[in-house]
């Protein structure tokens, strides 16, 4: 289940890099898609955290 959460977390951080990398924005959308790329790699780090003392 962790890990499965992990590869969902690193989906969304590579596909919100890659949107504000190679997209056009408004600004707006550039700032919705910072904003999930904060909280994206955030859940990546707390997951990691859970995965790595083996305990939820």
């Amino acid at each position: 289940m962790i890990r499965l959460f992990l590869i969902v977390c690193l989906i969304a951080i590579v596909a919100c890099a890659y949107g504000i990398f190679v997209g056009e924005f408004t600004r707006e959308e550039f700032t919705i898609s910072i904003a999930l790329l904060f909280y994206a790699v955030m859940f990546f780090v707390i997951a990691c955290i859970i995965n790595i003392n083996g305990s939820i």
